[in-house]
């Protein structure tokens, strides 16, 4: 009896997790627009599973942030101000900020140059193949050295939420064309730069700058 209840859950957990994973996806890829109501119904019908494991599902997005609720009219897609987008931003980049002081803490400079550098080659052979997804995801992975190189699972955690929020809020708008991902790669190469001459302050004022942009809300 015990074991057939744990495998009942297991399943259930399973199918929560892979509809979070399958909406999250769909989410990013701007599959809804901002304040679009997300339809139950079509994603039990696209899914072919219950209903049960998609409320669960879009429950956790909530709980990320990803998506909203409102009383008698079910879920929707996050809608962002001004004032929430910079809250986003001044979070993230406190996160940055921390994980570099960190590495100067842990004398993990050295690896956070090497996983930088590999980054901005990567950046620099991004070729219109690509998908706006991987585009942002490659620029992101540089941003994101300066938290993996602790190997922190629970910074990581952190480090991944917040880029969700800041890739739906459209943060990386500027690198779905070829001018404006240029700019991007170039302002990594300024930070990988002032990393690599220990000039920490130079480093807090480009990753600042790197993140406040200013978006159109309205």
């Amino acid at each position: 009896m015990k074991a057939g209840v744990t495998m009942r859950k297991i399943k259930k957990n399973t199918m929560k997790n892979q509809a979070y994973e399958i909406i999250r996806k769909k989410i990013l890829n701007q599959s809804y627009i901002p304040g679009e109501k997300i339809s139950i119904a079509s994603l039990t019908e696209e899914l072919q599973i219950s209903n049960t494991p998609i409320r669960e599902a879009l429950s956790m997005l909530e709980e990320h942030g990803l998506v909203e609720i409102t009383p008698n009219s079910g879920f929707k897609m996050k809608q962002f101000t001004q004032e929430s987008f910079n809250e986003l931003t001044d979070a993230f980049v406190g996160l940055l900020l921390g994980g570099y002081r960190m590495c100067i803490m842990k004398k993990k400079i050295p690896q956070l140059l090497e996983a930088m550098e590999e980054q901005l080659n990567k950046q620099r052979v991004i070729t219109s193949a690509y998908s706006d997804f991987d585009i942002v995801d490659e620029a992101f992975s540089f941003d994101r050295c300066f938290v993996t190189v602790l190997q922190n699972e629970r910074m990581n955690q952190l480090c991944n939420s917040i880029f969700d929020l800041l890739f739906l809020a459209g943060t990386y708008e500027q690198s779905h064309n070829k001018v404006a991902y240029i700019a991007n790669i170039q302002e990594h190469e300024e930070i990988f730069q002032a990393v690599r001459e220990r000039n920490h302050e130079k480093v807090e004022l480009l990753l600042y700058k790197h993140f406040a942009k200013r978006l159109d809300f309205s």
